[in-house]
């Protein structure tokens, strides 16, 4: 198995209706990725435009409607024997992706019967230049949200059930569910079986995350078969002891990963509840980069555990980081804590520590090699042979940490799954212009539409200033 010097991959936070946002940022980056292969030009060169797709809850979705499309694209060439161009193939799946958004989940609200008590009342505080009253653009988004929350988004979701308070018998504290079956079948439309690949073929890999309710814990689900194994157990021990669910990605992942906690039910899969996994990950890079090593350490790498791929990373982080004015109004305050929680709060942290390790890591390899090479030059064989058992105590010396499986380590297992991350490009929405607190439920066509010009634009800005 030829093992490359570098993977790209491609990260999608969550954020509900934020995530039409992605769709714009995608389109651009193939484009300016492919610009920069420019190895493409030449026929003989097929380049690969994401290796590793990675997201959360809408950023799953996302990615598993653009890996699915890419794959369809591609066995059918391969059926019809014709030759895979990797750039068609995405172009293809960006074009389904955008169709997914305006076609599918895109609604036009109508909130003509709750509009004119508000109507009338902003229009007179308007005209006496109030500067408290919201423009007319944030007033259209506040209310098609609640208009979407009273009648149900066409193909994403519908009120449910409202369940009494038979704990304290308050009437205020009612539960009000609601049913993601819609969003559900508007999915399985364009991702119509389970995705299941192979690195052998070319084939991207897909990871999607959610978290287990009753653990706690951060859940990945993967397209690449069997990528973590535990030897020794059986398939049911298996299941409760790794958080790596097997044998592809199958729509009920994908709708775990997007289960937000109090608006929808848990989605259940093998007798464990999952929620969103934005609660513990909404931007999930440490994740990617604890796959990454243990894809090609554990799987593929077993004779040189070193040799693993750099990764050039692109994070799409769909909550802004800073808000330059903190909101004085209780809808402001809510919209800025949300993007404080579900935001990309710890990659930049995670970035440095990454670089940190691979530092460490490439130090005391040198360290390794100069001390064998010193001890191999030494003259005495039986000083040369005490110094060696001495080096051998030491790299078989118990480490303090384990590895992701909960595995004693020693010392020597320290430097393996060497890697560096040659580039982390972020994109990031950052626009609190007509923000309001439920925007990631502002499914109407024109937000929809803005959000996919406004990532677009953005996209295209970070390459031209990078």
């Amino acid at each position: 198995m030829r093992i490359p010097k570098k993977q790209r991959a491609l990260v999608l936070g969550g954020g509900g209706a934020l995530g039409a946002y992605e769709v714009g940022v995608i389109k651009i980056l193939c484009q300016e990725i492919y610009k920069q292969d420019h190895e493409y030009k030449d026929e003989k060169n097929n380049p690969q435009l994401f290796d590793i797709i990675v997201g959360t809850s809408i950023g799953a979705m996302n990615g598993a409607v653009l890996l699915s499309e890419f794959l369809n694209t591609k066995r059918q060439n391969e059926r019809e024997g014709k030759r895979v161009i990797f750039k068609d193939c995405w172009d293809e799946a960006v074009e389904k992706l955008y169709e997914f958004w305006k076609k599918q989940l895109a609604s036009n609200p109508d909130i003509t019967e709750i509009q004119k008590p508000w109507y009338d009342k902003w229009k007179d505080k308007k005209n006496n230049n109030n500067p408290d009253i919201a423009c007319e653009e944030t007033a259209r988004r506040y209310y098609s949200v609640k208009k979407l929350l009273q009648g149900g988004a066409p193909n994403i979701y519908e009120f449910s059930k409202s369940i009494e308070d038979k704990k304290f018998f308050d009437k205020n504290n009612k539960w009000y569910l609601y049913d993601n079956k819609r969003l559900k079948e508007s999915i399985k439309q364009y991702v119509k079986s389970t995705i299941l690949t192979d690195y052998n073929k070319n084939e991207p890999r897909l990871l999607v995350f959610a978290v287990d309710v009753a653990e706690g814990k951060t859940v990945t689900f993967d397209s690449y078969p069997n990528s973590i194994t535990e030897k020794n157990i059986n398939e049911q021990e298996s299941k409760k002891k790794s958080n790596h669910i097997k044998n592809g990605i199958c729509i009920e992942q994908i709708m775990a990963s997007g289960t937000l906690p109090g608006f929808y039910e848990y989605t259940e899969i093998d007798e464990r509840k999952f929620w969103d996994g934005g609660l513990l990950s909404n931007v999930p890079f440490r994740e990617l980069l604890q796959a990454h090593k243990e894809y090609w350490v554990n799987i593929v790498s077993k004779k040189d555990k070193n040799n693993i791929p750099d990764l050039e990373v692109y994070i799409v982080n769909l909550h802004p980081s800073k808000q330059l004015s903190p909101p004085k109004d209780y809808d402001g305050v809510n919209d800025r804590k949300n993007d404080i929680i579900f935001g990309d709060r710890c990659s930049h942290h995670d970035q440095s520590v990454a670089n940190l390790i691979t530092d460490y890591k490439d130090f005391i390899s040198e360290i390794k090699d100069l001390s064998l090479k010193a001890i191999s030059k030494v003259e005495r064989n039986r000083k040369r042979e005490k110094l060696q058992k001495k080096f051998d105590k030491v790299m078989r010396t118990a480490a303090i940490s384990k590895d992701s499986k909960g595995n004693d380590l020693r010392y020597k297992d320290l430097i393996k799954g060497q890697f560096r991350l040659s580039k982390v490009q972020r994109i990031e929405f950052n626009d609190y212009t007509n923000s309001i607190y439920g925007k990631i439920g502002d499914f109407s066509s024109n937000t929809i539409n803005k959000l996919i010009e406004k990532g677009e634009q953005d996209a295209l800005s970070a390459f031209n200033n990078n």
